[in-house]
């Protein structure tokens, strides 16, 4: 397990400087100019080519990409263009807000997905099947944006009146220790806080859950049809066992590695920035921050985002990998 899991660990470094390197080009390719963005149209062009010599825009591509992987290995982000302060310390204040986000939403993929899936297949063909297919379909097929307008619309105006603005209500202060509102109301003994916080994590987090619940669903059907036909589970069956058993301890297991798989994907894409998400709700995560830097041409940002991103995908990746192992002792074998 130790040799499968330094393989893999090793394996990430070069994957993340390759997709720091390949955002680094790309971010290059978008039309206008930074210096011209951040100094305004009447800037001179005196003072157009002083900052672009501060910030290294005059040199080469190749020269400033090798500047900047240099940078990266030092932990060094950067400065925004649009705030003046350290790319890595704006990035310690939206990424906890979408791992947070995150972290919910896929609690509640989870917890809707698979059951909705095993209930699925368990009854192929039946009104319930046809049910829960088809709203796994429109899950699919629902823009995120609408579906979280439509949300709030549902429950925010006409409804229960769930907030849907920000983390916490503006009048309310909380010391921020870990950058997870949840856990910093609770370490600061607040209950109505709390509450808050939470009930402003519903909107989001449903949102955000839609798509990934739908497609944990209709993998965990397809998986756990296949398995239920498999002759272990008939063998289990002529044993006599009972059907909850036969289901969740012989043919469950056997369906969950192609799930974990299905579910390490959405954690990535969720810790990666729901961009839309965020900006609907002014959720201060990454992917607003992310839109952001687009909207204001802040190179230095918008690459710090892509790198973490692409750094929380692979990490899930790695953790779904160990669950891989930890289920399936096949799949850490040497080949």
């Amino acid at each position: 397990m130790a040799r499968f899991l330094t393989r893999r660990i090793a394996a990430l470094f070069p994957s993340l400087l390759g997709v720091a390197l390949l955002g680094f080009l790309m971010v290059h390719l978008v039309p206008g100019d930074p210096a011209r963005a951040y100094l305004g149209e009447r800037a001179t062009p005196q003072a157009l080519a002083a900052l672009r010599a501060r910030l290294g825009l005059d040199h080469p591509l190749a020269v400033q990409a090798w500047g900047y992987a240099g940078r990266l290995v030092r932990g060094d982000f950067g400065t925004s263009l649009r705030t003046l302060q350290p790319v890595s310390e704006e990035l310690g204040r939206v990424v906890p807000a979408t791992i947070e986000l995150a972290a919910v939403a896929l609690l509640l993929a989870v917890l809707l997905g698979i059951p909705l899936g095993v209930a699925a297949a368990l009854k192929p063909g039946s009104g319930m099947d046809l049910g829960i297919s088809a709203v796994s379909v429109l899950g699919l097929a629902l823009p995120v944006f609408w579906l979280g307008l439509m949300l709030t619309w549902a429950l925010g105006v006409h409804g229960p009146g769930l907030p849907f603005d920000g983390r916490l209500a503006p009048e309310r202060e909380i010391p921020m220790k870990t950058g997870l509102m949840l856990a910093d109301t609770l370490l600061a003994g607040d209950g109505e806080a709390f509450r808050d916080a939470l009930a402003r994590l519903v909107l989001p987090a449903l949102t955000l859950a839609f798509v990934p619940a739908a497609m944990l669903c209709r993998m965990t059907r397809s998986q756990m049809r296949e398995a239920m036909a498999e002759p272990y589970v008939l063998a289990a069956r002529a044993r006599g066992l009972s059907p909850a058993r036969v289901v969740w301890a012989h043919a469950f297991p056997n369906a969950l590695v192609p799930v974990l798989t299905s579910a390490g994907l959405q954690a990535g894409a969720l810790l990666g920035g729901a961009a839309l998400t965020e900006t609907v709700f002014s959720w201060p995560g990454i992917g607003r921050y992310l839109v952001e830097a687009v909207r204001n041409r802040d190179f230095p940002a918008l690459q710090g985002a892509l790198v973490a991103a692409a750094l929380a995908f692979l990490l899930v990746n790695l953790l779904v990998d160990l669950a891989y192992a930890a289920a399936d002792p096949r799949i850490r074998r040497p080949a």
